[in-house]
């Protein structure tokens, strides 16, 4: 079973990682992007030949995305050739932000949404939690993810 605990206790690049992994388990291929240079773009994800932008936010429960955050993420469609952008928290998103999402065509995935498919993927959240196995895991992880953040095809 997954819990938020246990995703507010991962470090925030180990957390892109995770995400990545996920989006890797529904068909993606994922490149985590270097810390210094991401430009708003934690993941770029790829699959039959449709790209998306992902950007990852590991906030406490107490955090939430709000309109800002979507109306600035929402600009990287016109930085970039991405067919769908995604926002991912482990934090709360709010009622307006999911109104100005929608409107915006910005995907938006919370805490409890990302547990949720968590828990019905095949990716290891111990994987990310235990000291030790993050040592022995490459700079570059896979990446999984339900059909929620999926953009149509």
């Amino acid at each position: 079973m997954v819990t938020l605990q246990q995703i507010h206790s991962i470090d925030p690049y180990e957390f892109e990682k995770l995400v990545a992994e996920l989006w890797e388990s529904n068909g993606y291929d994922t490149n985590v992007r270097s810390k210094s240079n991401d430009k708003a773009i934690d993941i770029d994800a790829e699959r039959g030949g449709r790209t998306e932008k992902i950007q990852v936010k590991r906030y406490t429960k107490n955090n939430k995305i709000g309109s800002n955050e979507v109306r600035n993420y929402a600009t990287i469609y016109q930085q970039t050739n991405a067919n769908s952008v995604a926002l991912v928290t482990s934090g709360e998103v709010t009622d307006p932000a999911r109104d100005l999402a929608t409107k915006l065509r910005v995907d938006l995935c919370s805490g409890k949404e990302l547990v949720q498919q968590l828990e019905s993927s095949s990716v290891a959240i111990s994987d990310y939690t235990e000291s030790e196995s993050r040592s022995s895991r490459s700079s570059t992880a896979g990446t999984r993810t339900s059909n929620l953040l999926l953009p149509p095809d």
